[in-house]
C-alpha cells in the first residue's frame, strides 16, 4: 500500500549478500509494477474481447502472412486459428472483388488513405463461396510505422441474396405495369382500327359485288386486302392486349403440338431434330385451341430462326416439347386448380440477358427489316395471360432456350360461365325485321344500314347510347317494336354497357348484340352472362350480322 492510501502491484527479488568480514545479508529488491500488470489486464481483455465479436478479425504482416485469426473468423471460415496463423493470406482466402473493384485499386486506395472498405467473395474452407463486407486498415508499431494489416470481416451473403430477390421482384412488376400499360393503349388503338377497317372492308366487298369494271373491281381487291392485312394486324395487337376473341373449350394441347410439328416438319431445316415427350398423365386445358397453336406456332417458329445460326455441317438442332402436370413456381394460386406445363427448348443461340425482359413488348424484334413485326411474342404473352397462365424464359446465350408454359386444366369456374353464357344465349326469343344499330362511327352505320336494308330489314340508327335511349322511347309511343338491338360496347356520352341496362330496364325481353373489339373484357362477358344475346367482334362484315341476326329470328 503507498502512503497514498492506493494498492500498488510491486515485483520483489531477494538475494542473500555474504561480506569479506564474513556478515550475512538479505537483500531485497521492490520494482512497482501497477502500471505493467494494468496493461496485461488491458492486453488480455482486448484479446478476449477480440475473441467475442462477431466480425471475423484477421491480422496480417508486411509480407502478407496471417499472424492473428479470432473465433468469429474460424466460425466464418471454418478454418481454426492454428491452421492458418502463418500463412500467406491469398492462400487461404483468395479474394474476388465486387463492384468494379480489384486486387490493385484497394491496394492504392489502402496505401494512399490508410483504410479500404467494399465487397469481395472469399472461400470458405468447404469451398463455398460467401459475399462478403471488409473493412482493412494499416497497423503501425509505436514508432508509425507500418507493421501490417487488419481486416474486419462480416458475411452479407443473406443480405445480398434478400436485396437481389427484391430488386428482382421491383424488376418484375415495373415490367408488369409496363406490359399492363402498353397492352391498355394497344387495344385503344385497336379499337379505333376496327371502326375504320370494318368500314373499309365492308365497302370494298360492296364495289366487289356490285362493280362491272374490271379494273375497279381489282382496285377494290387490294383494298380489301390491305384491310384484311390491317385485320389481322389488329388481332394480334387486341391478343396482346388480353381482349381478343376467344372461344372456350376444353382443348388436348399434345394434339395441338402435334399439329404444329406436322406443319413444321415441311418447311423445317432437315438438320433440326423434333422431339415431342409427354410425362404421366395429361389433362386438356381449358380456353381456345386456336390461340394456344398460334402460341406454340410462335414459340416454335422463333425457336427454329435461333438454330438456324447454329448449323453447320456436323452440327444439329434439336427442338423439343415437353408436357407434363406441373404448377407454376411460387404461385398463390387456387390448390385446387392444377396446370398443364408445356416446355418448348432449343439449342440455338440464346437471348442475352440485357434483353431478356423486353422480347414481349409489342414491336420490339432483333429480326432483319422486313422479318419481323415485333408482334409474335407480345401475342404469345397476350394469349398466355388472357387464358390465366403464366410463361417464364430460361436462357444462355450460346446454349439455348427454354420457354416454360402454365395453363390451367379444363373444366374451371370459366368453363361454367361459358356453358351459363351459352344457355341464356339459347333461350333469346324470336325476332322479326326491324333492327337499330347503336355505333359512334358514322361511316360504319352508313354502311351496315344500306346493307340491312338490302337484305330486307328496316333499320334505324344511333349514333351513342343516349340516342338510342330517346329513340326507343319515341318508337314505343309510335308503336313501333325493335325486334333487335346492334349496340356498340364504346362510346361517348353514354357507352354501350349502361346502354344495355337501360335498355333492359325499358325492354326485358329485348334481343341484343353486343358489337366489340374488346371480346374478353370483363364488362362484355358479364354482359352476355347477363342475358346478352351474342357478341359481334370488331372488325365484323355483314354476313357475320346476318347470320346472329337470323340465330335471333329462328328462336
Amino acid at each position: 500500500m503507498h502512503k497514498n492510501g492506493n494498492i500498488r502491484d510491486i515485483a520483489a527479488t531477494a538475494a542473500r549478500l555474504i561480506l569479506d568480514d564474513g556478515r550475512r545479508f538479505k537483500v531485497t529488491t521492490v520494482t512497482d509494477i501497477t502500471e505493467r500488470k494494468w496493461i496485461e489486464r488491458q492486453l488480455r481483455y482486448q484479446a478476449n474481447l477480440l475473441q467475442q465479436v462477431s466480425e471475423a478479425i484477421i491480422s496480417v504482416d508486411n509480407n502478407f502472412k496471417i499472424t492473428s485469426w479470432n473465433k468469429a473468423a474460424e466460425t466464418m471460415y471454418g478454418w481454426k486459428a492454428n491452421e492458418v496463423v502463418g500463412k500467406q493470406i491469398h492462400q487461404v482466402l483468395p479474394t474476388r472483388y465486387l463492384n468494379d473493384t480489384n486486387d490493385e485499386v484497394a491496394l492504392t486506395v489502402l496505401q494512399t488513405t490508410g483504410e479500404w472498405t467494399g465487397e469481395v467473395i472469399q472461400p470458405k474452407k468447404d469451398e463455398t463461396e460467401i459475399v462478403v463486407h471488409s473493412s482493412v486498415s494499416l497497423l503501425y508499431d509505436t514508432d508509425g510505422k507500418v507493421i501490417g494489416t487488419v481486416a474486419i470481416n462480416r458475411d452479407i451473403t443473406a443480405q445480398k441474396a434478400i436485396e437481389r430477390e427484391r430488386t428482382e421482384l421491383y424488376e418484375q412488376l415495373q415490367q408488369l405495369q409496363k406490359m399492363e400499360a402498353i397492352g391498355t393503349l394497344s387495344g385503344g388503338i385497336a379499337h379505333d382500327f376496327n371502326n375504320i377497317l370494318a368500314a373499309t372492308l365492308g365497302n370494298a366487298n360492296l364495289i366487289l359485288e356490285k362493280a362491272t369494271d374490271e379494273k375497279l373491281k381489282r382496285y377494290a381487291e387490294r383494298i380489301k386486302t390491305a384491310a384484311e392485312r390491317g385485320a389481322a394486324l389488329t388481332r394480334q395487337l387486341l391478343g396482346f392486349a388480353r381482349k381478343g376473341k376467344m372461344e372456350v373449350a376444353p382443348v388436348d394441347l399434345m394434339q395441338s403440338v402435334r399439329n404444329v410439328v406436322e406443319m413444321l416438319e415441311h418447311s423445317t431445316d432437315k438438320r433440326i431434330q423434333i422431339r415431342i415427350e409427354s410425362i404421366g398423365k395429361i389433362q386438356k386445358v381449358l380456353g381456345d385451341k386456336n390461340q394456344f397453336e398460334q402460341v406454340i406456332l410462335n414459340l416454335a417458329v422463333n425457336a427454329i430462326d435461333a438454330m438456324i445460326p447454329t448449323l453447320g455441317e456436323k452440327r444439329e438442332g434439336i427442338l423439343s416439347f415437353t408436357l407434363k402436370m406441373e404448377n407454376p413456381p411460387n404461385e398463390n394460386q387456387n390448390a385446387r386448380q392444377s396446370y398443364l406445363h408445356l416446355a418448348i427448348s432449343d439449342s440455338g443461340t440464346g437471348i442475352p440477358k440485357e434483353i431478356r425482359n423486353k422480347i414481349f413488348e409489342p414491336f420490339f424484334t432483333t429480326k432483319e427489316v422486313g422479318k419481323g413485326t415485333g408482334l409474335g411474342l407480345a401475342m404469345v404473352y397476350g394469349i398466355v395471360k388472357n387464358h390465366h397462365g403464366k410463361i417464364e424464359i430460361d436462357s444462355e446465350v450460346g446454349k439455348g432456350t427454354t420457354v416454360y408454359v402454365y395453363l390451367p386444366t379444363a373444366w374451371t369456374s370459366t368453363d361454367r360461365k361459358e356453358q351459363i353464357t351459352e344457355e341464356k344465349q339459347r333461350m333469346q326469343l324470336s325476332s322479326n325485321k326491324k333492327i337499330l344499330i347503336v355505333d359512334d362511327e358514322e361511316m360504319l352505320r352508313e354502311l351496315l344500314v344500306e346493307q340491312l336494308v338490302e337484305a330486307g330489314y328496316a333499320v334505324y340508327e344511333a349514333s351513342d347510347g343516349l340516342e338510342a335511349i330517346k329513340m326507343l322511347n319515341h318508337l314505343k309511343a309510335e308503336q313501333i317494336r325493335i325486334d333487335a338491338v346492334v349496340l356498340d360496347m364504346n362510346m361517348p356520352k353514354m357507352d354501350g354497357a349502361k346502354a344495355f341496362a337501360e335498355i333492359r330496364m325499358m325492354f326485358p325481353k329485348m334481343p341484343i348484340l353486343i358489337a366489340t373489339g374488346f371480346a374478353q373484357d370483363e364488362v362484355v362477358q358479364k354482359l352476355l352472362e347477363s342475358g346478352a344475346n351474342g357478341m359481334l367482334s370488331k372488325p365484323y362484315n355483314v354476313k357475320e350480322l346476318l347470320e346472329k341476326l337470323k340465330e335471333i329470328h329462328e328462336m
